[in-house]
């Protein structure tokens, strides 16, 4: 079983289950899949072919875990970007994987702008809300209309195949790109379901950056084991122990 299939299989057994929330947004098992549905179908549509890359410049949301998954269904590769990198540095790690899109969040348009005329493999940029450049359709407006049926997978999705792509810090040179397999994450997430102890209805609050294997090895814990995410774009005290106390 690849990572992809995972919502479907935790939106046919407990499809009204809350799946995740992120500010006042809730979604269910069987919505969160629908959503991840139509990205895919999307994604096919626009010429995306197992194998090829997506950037994804963004803080943490639940259009995040979307574009993993539906690139997971389709054997896309996800290229997480840590905003908190200079233009030069994102610029050679885009060259480096050759992404044929970049989704970027609308507080690094400025950087996104500067993207897009250097990486020139990158043939769609879609920002994750109003407020990117005008030429850029938005996350909701681009996957609206799409089919939220299971996507047609021409090739299928093998264990071995690439899943997302991490990027070191490069503190001692350039950085360099972690490769990791639909195996190596699946086996991530039993090690730490054993050693951790992850249980079915388990609710995991995520504060730490996505981008970083710290935070999204244990995301993946959750989904893998169906249960729930409340996801927090940054860390914030006073709402973390509000949070504790209503969930």
């Amino acid at each position: 079983m690849n990572v992809g299939e995972w919502p479907a299989r935790w939106a046919r057994r407990y499809p009204e289950e809350i799946c995740l929330k992120y500010q006042d947004l809730e979604l269910t098992k069987a919505e969160f899949n629908r959503r991840v549905n139509r990205l895919a179908n999307a994604f096919q549509e626009m010429g995306l072919r197992k194998g090829e890359r997506v950037g994804a410049l963004m803080g943490n949301s639940h259009i995040f875990l979307e574009i993993l998954f539906a690139l997971s269904k389709l054997g896309g590769i996800m290229v997480p970007l840590n905003f908190r990198l200079a233009t030069p540095e994102l610029e050679y790690i885009l060259n480096d994987t050759e992404p044929v899109m970049l989704m970027y969040s609308p507080e690094f348009l400025q950087t996104a702008e500067e993207l897009r005329s250097k990486v020139p493999t990158i043939k769609q940029l879609v920002c994750e809300m109003e407020g990117g450049a005008s030429q850029d359709p938005t996350y909701e407006a681009w996957i609206a209309d799409r089919s939220d049926q299971e996507p047609t997978v021409g090739a299928e999705v093998l264990l071995e195949d690439p899943h997302f792509i991490m990027y070191t810090s490069g503190t001692t040179g350039l950085p360099k790109g972690v490769m990791h397999s639909h195996k190596t994450a699946i086996w991530s997430v039993i090690t730490a379901n054993a050693t951790a102890d992850v249980r079915y209805g388990d609710r995991y609050l995520i504060c730490l950056p996505l981008f970083h294997v710290g935070a999204l090895n244990p995301l993946l814990s959750t989904f893998h084991k169906g249960g729930s995410a409340i996801i927090m774009a940054e860390f914030d005290p006073v709402k973390i122990w509000e949070i504790f106390g209503t969930e």
